[in-house]
């Protein structure tokens, strides 16, 4: 019988409620316009501009349509997951932003990507910052205790690989738990914005995220067993 490698089982168990993963992408960015600096901030498929087309109207020229067009099984991403995604790369963006203030740049490009993109007022664009906010602080904790699940049993398998014959891993109830605790985090949240900026400019947004955030994330395939 063949091993498998524990990492790609610790992976599965992982992501075993949602089984989605985001196809990598990037946006690259100019840091300064006298250094002309470039940084680079992982980001969903539709998102991959440069600054300077961000605010053209003609944006239907977006990298997402040169994608090959998704399966019926990757369209149907639980709104929870996509809105997860997006939550996850404001963070990133505010977090580069942070980082070039510390060096003395202006990181404000960053900061306000999704009010260009979306086309977002101040208030709610100020509403998105602080929910994604404290998104982040509800999840880090659950976060944390699922990364602990998953290294207790690393542990039992010191070499990452499993033994001829055994059996993976069946994924902790604890873990599963985690997970739903993620999702209710994700939706509330995803609530508290649409009440906070009403029903037509949620509704906006929510066309925007289904858009040029979701397209760009595809169901995992299994991988293939290693010798």
């Amino acid at each position: 019988m063949k091993k498998k490698s524990l990492f790609l089982v610790l992976l599965a168990i992982a992501l075993t409620t949602s089984a989605l993963a985001l196809t990598g992408s990037s946006i690259a960015q100019k840091s300064t316009d006298k250094d002309k600096e470039k940084a680079t901030v992982s980001a969903p498929s539709g998102l991959k501009q440069a600054p300077a087309d961000l605010d053209k109207d003609d944006r239907q020229t977006a990298p997402q349509a040169q994608q090959a067009p998704a399966s019926p099984q990757d369209q149907d991403v639980p709104v929870h997951v996509v809105y997860d995604q997006m939550f996850r790369h404001i963070k990133e963006l505010n977090k580069k932003a942070d980082d070039e203030a510390r060096q003395g740049k202006d990181g404000e490009h960053f900061r306000t990507l999704y009010k260009r993109l979306a086309r977002l007022d101040d208030h709610q664009s100020q509403v998105l910052d602080k929910i994604s906010r404290d998104v982040d602080r509800e999840i880090e904790p659950l976060n944390k205790k699922a990364v602990e699940i998953i290294r207790s049993i690393r542990e039992q398998h010191p070499n990452g690989k499993l033994a001829q014959g055994e059996l993976p891993p069946a994924p902790p109830a604890e873990l599963r738990f985690l997970s739903d605790q993620r999702r209710e985090v994700i939706l509330r949240a995803r609530e508290e914005l649409h009440a906070s900026i009403g029903d037509e400019a949620f509704q906006r947004f929510d066309d925007f995220v289904k858009e040029r955030i979701k397209p760009g994330i595809r169901r995992l395939t299994n991988p293939p067993a290693q010798p």
